[in-house]
């Protein structure tokens, strides 16, 4: 099986690889970034309970959480990808973060993937236009969203 990335790609060695990369995309100019995390979804869970299962963890980093309540909402082209988005402010380490956030589990796939729009500043319309924009396109491999 070959992996692929933006810069390539490469042939695997046998055996039963799991992706759990995380790609992090930085916009200079607005100190944005976009963060893709991917893990798995064990055959006897869900997304919600995953999704649910890594801000349980992420709790005890973090204080004065403010969140919306999670969404179901349909995203992609012909909105045909479902997810959770969620929208957070918090402080870790002493610095205020601010994110929108959507969970998606690829059709026939026990991935679960996340994508995270942040800002350690808060989100101005440009921000929230730049998330719908990312919503909008977001296309899953072998998922035809066309």
């Amino acid at each position: 099986m070959n992996y692929l990335f933006q810069e390539g790609h490469f042939t695997l060695p046998t055996g039963p690889w799991q992706d759990c990369t995380v790609n992090i995309l930085k916009n200079p100019q607005t100190g944005a970034s976009l963060v893709i995390t991917r893990g798995a979804i064990p055959q006897d869970s869900t997304l919600e309970d995953e999704f649910e299962k890594q801000w349980q963890a992420l709790l005890p980093q973090i204080t004065d959480l403010q969140q919306s309540p999670r969404q179901r909402i349909s995203v992609g082209p012909n909105h045909l990808i479902r997810a959770i988005e969620v929208t957070s402010n918090f402080i870790r380490a002493g610095h205020h973060h601010h994110q929108h956030q959507l969970a998606a589990q690829p059709e026939g796939s026990q991935t679960l993937l996340i994508v995270t729009y942040s800002s350690m500043k808060p989100f101005t319309r440009e921000d929230d236009h730049e998330w719908q924009l990312v919503k909008a396109s977001l296309a899953l491999t072998g998922q035809d969203d066309r």
